[in-house]
């Protein structure tokens, strides 16, 4: 006959590794960098994750399009409405450069990067350094992705973030 404690202690090890992938920081990962249109958004704010998240009936990611004579408007949502977290995102350009995979510096004035949070808003104007990618913009499917990166620092809060491996895909 087979010992028990032998048999039972088999088993454990063999749930073990079940259970530990389910106790890792929530679930939470960034979303894969992807163009597919996927409503994805997420990045690391100081080494933590943010990954948008809507509430019940309510998206957490979205992008608005605006056109003009001869610019076109970018603007990205992103929220955790768990976090209380916001990131917007607005380019403006003339509308034939979207056409194709185009890196964007962000200390011109036509981009503009916002951070929110329930004690400091970080803004371009105190923007250090940053850059966003836009790896497709598709007006017939709709779809805009990309990759982001950048540094600020409020002097009402006087602290600095660094948000790193950004990613939207919406």
């Amino acid at each position: 006959m087979k010992n028990p404690s032998l048999l039972f202690a088999g088993f454990c090890l063999f749930l073990c590794p079940l259970f530990y992938g389910a106790c890792d920081d929530d679930g939470q990962k960034l979303p894969p960098i992807t163009m597919e249109g996927n409503n994805t958004f997420g990045c690391l704010v100081n080494g933590k994750i943010f990954v948008s998240k809507g509430r019940p009936g309510n998206v957490g990611t979205y992008a608005e399009v605006q056109y003009a004579q001869d610019t076109i408007g970018i603007n990205i949502y992103a929220t955790n409405y768990e976090t209380d977290q916001r990131f917007i995102f607005s380019f403006y350009d003339t509308p034939d450069l979207f056409e194709h995979k185009r890196y964007y510096f962000l200390h011109a004035q036509n981009y503009s990067v916002f951070y929110v949070t329930q004690s400091c808003d970080y803004r371009i104007d105190k923007l250090i350094d940053g850059w966003i990618e836009l790896n497709k913009y598709d007006v017939n499917r709709p779809i805009i992705s990309g990759t982001f990166e950048f540094t600020a620092y409020n002097p009402d809060c006087g602290d600095t973030i660094k948000v790193t491996d950004g990613r939207f895909d919406i």
